[in-house]
C-alpha cells in the first residue's frame, strides 16, 4: 500500500525564503519566559530549540534550522493571541499579506528587496541579504534600515521622491514573480506618480516570508 499524508500533515510543510533571526530573537526576549515555556508546550516543541541561540557558531545548520522554526512558530502563535496584526491596508506596524512578489539581493551585499503588486498597490519589502534561506548569518545586517533600503532603491542617485524610485526598483527587478506570504513591519506608505499603473506603495521590512502556492492559499 502507498504511504499517503494526511491534509493536516500536508499543509504543516512550509518553504521560507527569508527569516530574520535579530527581529526573531527581538521578538522572543519581550515574551516572558512562563508564556513561551506554555506555548511550546502546546505545540510540541522542544523548549531546548526556543532557548537555543542560533547565531552561536558551535550550532551545526540543521539544529539552526530547527531553532529558528521553533522560535517562529512560537513568536507566531504568540502574535496571533496577544498582538492586533494589519493588513495590506495598514499604515504602520506589523501586518501580514500575500502577494506575487520577485526578489533580488542588491548590489550593496547589504540589502534584498521584495517587488510585486497587490491590485493597485506596490509593495517592497527590504530586508539584510544574510537573511535570505542559504545564506551564512551575518554578524551585522544593516540591510533591513530604511536608510539602507533606500540608498538601495535609489541606488546613488540623488533623493527625489520616493515612489517613482520604487516603481524604477520594481520595473528592473520583477521578471517572475512567485506567490508568497510574509510578517512585515510598514517603513512608509504614500502615493505613486499618474501613469505608473498603481496608486500607492507600502514599503516595508519583512520578519519572515514563505512560498506559496497561490496568493489565497
Amino acid at each position: 500500500m502507498p504511504f499517503r499524508i494526511r491534509p493536516e500533515q500536508a499543509r504543516s510543510l512550509r518553504f521560507f525564503v527569508y527569516i530574520s533571526d535579530a527581529k526573531l530573537q527581538m521578538f522572543m526576549e519581550q515574551i516572558a519566559e512562563p508564556i513561551r515555556r506554555s506555548i511550546a508546550a502546546e505545540l510540541k516543541i522542544d523548549f531546548k530549540l526556543v532557548s537555543l541561540t542560533v547565531t552561536s557558531p558551535a550550532v551545526d545548520r540543521a539544529l539552526r534550522e530547527k531553532s529558528r522554526l521553533a522560535k517562529l512558530a512560537v513568536v507566531e502563535d504568540y502574535i496571533t493571541r496577544y498582538q492586533e496584526i494589519g493588513d495590506l491596508t495598514s499604515a504602520r506596524g506589523y501586518f501580514t499579506g500575500a502577494a506575487e512578489l520577485d526578489w533580488k539581493p542588491c548590489d550593496d551585499n547589504e540589502t534584498v528587496l521584495f517587488c510585486g503588486y497587490s491590485e493597485t498597490l506596490l509593495i517592497v519589502l527590504g530586508g539584510s541579504v544574510s537573511n535570505l534561506l542559504g545564506r551564512v548569518p551575518a554578524a551585522m545586517q544593516i540591510g533591513s534600515h530604511p536608510y539602507t533600503i533606500q540608498a538601495a532603491v535609489r541606488r546613488g542617485s540623488e533623493y527625489g521622491e520616493i515612489g517613482a524610485d520604487l516603481v524604477a526598483a520594481a520595473q528592473a527587478l520583477i521578471s517572475l514573480p512567485q506567490p508568497v506570504r510574509f510578517l512585515a513591519r510598514v517603513i512608509s506608505r504614500g502615493p505613486l506618480p499618474s501613469g505608473t499603473g498603481a496608486h500607492e506603495y507600502m514599503l516595508a521590512t519583512p520578519l519572515y516570508i514563505e512560498a506559496t502556492d497561490s496568493v489565497n492559499s
